[in-house]
């Protein structure tokens, strides 16, 4: 089995001119909707990273060697300043490219779907943690649980009968005339 045939080296591929696709689809609809505008470089990045990320670890896969693990050490310098913002609904790509969205999400869960990627996948976590951002842009995958609600302290305001009730009055007060 030559090189370019191995199932990791057509993962890449196919992941690949997904990814340019779907950056194809961005710039043309984005640029149209100026709401939408500013998210086209910070989609761009982030794609190409991933895209790279993937290339990477089906490399590291066909060479037999094992997928990369985290050591848990914490960074020594923490990063410089927080990832731009991108909206985080599941499915937000998918309800702003519409049909083309919908079309490079099947593409990509067809891809998902083959036998020799799932198997693939599934021996990977870092390949399927590149991948389940995208999946959840596009409305595939499970979308990420709510945050658990931490309680807050009761407001004294906001207690049980914290003052008595008002006394009301056995009869209404009389009325009064205006001159």
């Amino acid at each position: 089995m030559t090189p370019a045939a191995t199932p990791h080296v057509a993962c890449a591929t196919a992941f690949d001119a997904l990814m340019r696709q779907l950056l194809g689809f961005i710039a043309v609809r984005f640029v149209k909707n100026p709401r939408l505008a500013p998210y086209i470089l910070i989609l761009w990045k982030r794609l190409v990273t991933a895209t790279r990320r993937m290339h990477a670890a089906m490399a590291r896969i066909a060479r037999g060697r094992p997928p990369r693990t985290s050591t848990g050490k914490p960074r020594a310098t923490p990063p410089a300043k927080p990832r731009p913002y991108l909206p985080q609904g599941f499915a937000w790509l998918l309800r702003e490219l519409k049909h083309e969205g919908a079309i490079i999400g099947a593409h990509l869960e067809t891809l998902i779907a083959q036998p020799e990627i799932a198997a693939i996948l599934a021996a990977n976590p870092g390949a399927q943690r590149i991948l389940a951002p995208i999946r959840r842009a596009l409305g595939h995958g499970t979308p990420r649980p709510p945050r658990p609600r931490t309680p807050r302290a009761p407001s004294p305001l906001h207690e049980k009968n914290p003052l008595p009730a008002p006394l009301m009055p056995s009869r209404p007060p009389p009325r009064r005339k205006i001159a």
